[in-house]
C-alpha cells in the first residue's frame, strides 16, 4: 500500500471512530458537533483525491490522530473551498516537517550498528538519528539544486545545512556518499581522502547517500563543508587557548 493510501485509510477509520463515539453522547450534543463532522468529513473528501508527496504522507501518518491534526489546523481560518482545504492539508504536513528538521540540530549522531542498537536497548536513539541522516541527506539535496543556475554553484547553501543539522552529521552524509562512489573522477582526491578518515555509522546504507545531484556539485559542497569544519577546529583551539 503506497503512503497516500495508507494515510487516507488511517483518516477515514479515525473518523468512523469518532461518529462512533458521538452516538454515545445525548443528541444536543451530537448538534454541537455538527460543523465539526462536516468539516472533517470535506477533508476526507479531499484526501480521496488529493495527492501528497511521500515526504508529507509520511509526517502526517506518524501521528495517532492526523484528521483531528489538520481540523484542528484547517478549522481555525473560516473553511474556503475543495481546493483551499487541499493547499491546508500541504501546508500543515510542510510546516511539520520544517519544525521536525529545525530539531534535528539537537538529535545526537548514533555511531553503533542496528543490531548493537537492538542488543542494548537504544532502538529509539538508532531511529531518531537514521531519520536524522536520511532527512540531511534530502536537505543536501534540494539545497544543491535550488542554488545551481548558470553553471554555478552558491556553496553558501552549505552553511544553512550545517545549521540545520550540525556539522557532524552532515560530514557523516557526504562521507559515506563520496566513500559509496570513489572511483568516480568527478570527486576530487582530497575529498575521497578526507572522507576515508570521517569515522562514519555502523552499516550505513545506501539510505544516507546524496544520489540524486551530479557528483561534481556534490563535490564542491563538500568542498565548502570542510572549509566549515577547518574554521571550526581552528576557533576552538584559539578558545582552549584562552
Amino acid at each position: 500500500m503506497d503512503l497516500n493510501a495508507e494515510l487516507r485509510q488511517k483518516m477515514h477509520e479515525e473518523q468512523q471512530r469518532y461518529k462512533e463515539y458521538l452516538c454515545t453522547l445525548p443528541a444536543m450534543d451530537i448538534i454541537d458537533h455538527a460543523y465539526e463532522i462536516n468539516l472533517r468529513d470535506d477533508i476526507l473528501m479531499v484526501m480521496d483525491t488529493a495527492y501528497l508527496s511521500n515526504k508529507q504522507a509520511k509526517v502526517l501518518l506518524e501521528s495517532p490522530t492526523p484528521l483531528a491534526d489538520v481540523y484542528r489546523s484547517v478549522g481555525k481560518n473560516e473553511p474556503g473551498h475543495i481546493g483551499s482545504i487541499r493547499n491546508d492539508i500541504r501546508a500543515i504536513a510542510d510546516a511539520i516537517i520544517k519544525q521536525k528538521e529545525t530539531n534535528m540540530r539537537d538529535i545526537p549522531v548514533y555511531m553503533e550498528s542496528p543490531a548493537y542498537a537492538l542488543q542494548h536497548e537504544e532502538a529509539e536513539q538508532y531511529g531518531a538519528s537514521y531519520e536524522a541522516n536520511v532527512a540531511c541527506r534530502d536537505a543536501i539535496q534540494d539545497a544543491i539544486r535550488k542554488n545551481y543556475r548558470n553553471n554555478s554553484l552558491d556553496i553558501s547553501c552549505a552553511k544553512q545545512i550545517v545549521e540545520r543539522f550540525g556539522l557532524s552529521r552532515t560530514q557523516i552524509v557526504l562521507a559515506s556518499t563520496i566513500r559509496a562512489i570513489e572511483w568516480d573522477g568527478r570527486i576530487s582526491n582530497e575529498n575521497k581522502a578526507w572522507a576515508k578518515k570521517v569515522r562514519i555509522p555502523d552499516e550505513v546504507g545506501r539510505e544516507y547517500h546524496v544520489r540524486d545531484c551530479h557528483p561534481g556539485l556534490t563535490d564542491l559542497f563538500c568542498r565548502a563543508v570542510r572549509k566549515m569544519g577547518v574554521r571550526e577546529k581552528q576557533q576552538k583551539m584559539s578558545h582552549d587557548a584562552i
